[in-house]
């Protein structure tokens, strides 16, 4: 309710923002659903190009368009404009001669990736099981996920105090022994652009702030073929870690062995590095991987 001696100027702002707000409002909810439509329209060309991808599958050889969006239920013209954009990258073939379709060198990549990931873990677990009861210790296995670790399979022995690795769980890169192996793996320009992307927060006083001093311990690893976390993450806690390659030499993973109140300088932690290394040269070993200089 404005007063009869209510300003003009006030009038006026009030006028317009209770003409202004509906719209903003309009606006806002408009933009929701287009936004709503997009992902959706999204949603539903990634089904449509694995439809596609499995009728080729099914087929067993080259297949006609017709054949194929018939098989997959699509309209001729949004099959092949999906079926062009996958031949970009390799996904599809069009066989010119006899004007069919089939599978692309594309789907053999991501095959090859499943079967190493799928490897990796029933070659690895046993291993680390193995590990674990020789030492008493938890052992580990990680990749590298979006700038972070990323635990894949865990080994723990029976104890009280647990060390909290899930499968699936994340940590930081730059204050784990999993993280700088990991690193270790990267080309000089990845790592300086993962390296930029951080923001090292401190989460003991033993964890590494310094670009240049995590880049030490990094070059490091190469040079020893472990790294340790000396308390970085959790002051309680000191690991070890190796890395595991594939057939060509790539570091896919790295192994650790986390102790719980041992010291990093002490002889017992001396013989887990070296027992960490062994078992990850083990799992590299039955990967396909042979150091150099042997046969």
């Amino acid at each position: 309710m404005l007063d009869v001696e209510t300003p003009l100027h006030i009038v006026y702002q009030k006028t317009m923002t209770e003409l202004t707000q509906p719209l903003a409002r309009n606006r806002r909810k408009s933009s929701e659903i287009e936004r709503s439509r997009t992902d959706t329209a999204s949603v539903q060309v990634i089904r449509r190009a694995l439809t596609l991808l499995e009728a080729l599958s099914s087929a067993g050889g080259p297949i006609s368009l017709s054949d194929l969006s018939r098989s997959a239920d699509l309209h001729k013209s949004t099959a092949l404009r999906i079926l062009r954009t996958l031949a970009d990258s390799g996904y599809t073939v069009y066989e010119r001669d006899s004007r069919r379709w089939l599978l692309g060198p594309g789907i053999l990549r991501l095959q090859a990736g499943a079967r190493r990931r799928n490897d990796l873990h029933s070659i690895a677990l046993p291993i680390m099981r193995r590990l674990c009861g020789e030492l008493g210790e938890t052992v580990q296995l990680a990749n590298l996920a979006n700038d972070e670790i990323c635990y894949l399979e865990k080994a723990e022995p029976p104890q009280e105090v647990r060390i909290l690795s899930e499968p699936g769980s994340r940590r930081p890169v730059y204050c784990t022994a999993l993280g700088k192996v990991l690193l270790s793996g990267l080309a000089e320009d990845e790592l300086d652009r993962l390296l930029g992307r951080l923001s090292f927060d401190k989460f003991t006083e033993q964890t590494i702030t310094d670009r240049a001093v995590l880049k030490d311990q990094v070059r490091l690893v190469s040079e020893t073929g472990h790294a340790i976390d000396n308390r970085e993450y959790n002051r309680a806690v000191v690991c070890a870690a190796a890395p595991v390659r594939d057939d060509s030499g790539a570091i896919i993973a790295s192994l650790s062995v986390s102790t719980i109140g041992l010291d990093a300088e002490s002889p017992t932690f001396a013989k887990i590095i070296e027992q960490t290394k062994a078992a990850g040269a083990e799992i590299s070993s039955a990967l396909g991987w042979r150091a150099p200089g042997i046969p």
